[in-house]
């Protein structure tokens, strides 16, 4: 995928129908948009490559019922541009907006940070092996924020985390941080061409 351009971020506009057509009937068991821009955004950091259909294979699951060739070629393009320009602030050191709110709080299983950081944590366990391969301890550590905000630990010194609102609160915060920690965790170890 080229990064020679700058590609536009999506408008509000363009954001509502991207998560109109996820959260419709029109599609089965697919990731919303906010568990999308999570996804994506593991793509964009973590040490896996993968193609524009595969990113969308793993968005979908099953293939969508679209409308006709115009909606499927605007939905397409329009999550294409979305991890084009995630990959895009990376590499241009800015920090990454999170498009929602950075605390779980007042309820933690109904939060849109939940459901980031889920998508996130899926786009992670899907290449595991690939991400704690190169230094298992660090990379426990730099995802620890988002880990705390998904849920889905089991070790019970991590879920005690999450019930603290001050601590969760804090790490939670840290998470546009943490991106771009771990974007330069493997930009570093891993050479500069993953990222070119």
């Amino acid at each position: 995928m080229s990064t020679s351009f700058a590609p536009n971020p999506l408008s509000q506009q363009e954001w509502a129908i991207l998560q109109q057509f996820l959260d419709s009937d029109k599609v089965d068991d697919a990731l919303d948009v906010i568990e999308t821009h999570g996804f994506l955004c593991s793509m964009a950091v973590g040490p896996m490559l993968l193609s524009d259909e595969e990113c969308l294979e793993f968005i979908f699951d099953t293939q969508p019922r679209f409308a006709n060739p115009e909606e499927e070629k605007q939905i397409i393009t329009l999550l294409i541009r979305l991890k084009d320009s995630i990959k895009h602030e990376l590499i241009s050191g800015n920090r990454l907006h999170i498009p929602c709110k950075l605390s779980l709080y007042p309820q933690p299983a109904e939060a849109p940070l939940r459901a980031w950081a889920t998508g996130f944590m899926e786009g992670l366990m899907n290449a595991e092996e690939q991400w704690f391969a190169t230094d298992e301890e660090s990379m426990a550590q730099l995802s620890l924020p988002i880990l705390v905000a998904s849920g889905l630990a089991e070790e019970e010194e991590i879920i005690q985390l999450e019930k603290n609102q001050s601590l969760c609160d804090q790490l939670c915060r840290e998470i546009p941080e943490t991106l771009t920690d771990i974007f330069l965790f493997f930009q570093s170890s891993l050479g500069p061409n993953k990222h070119a």
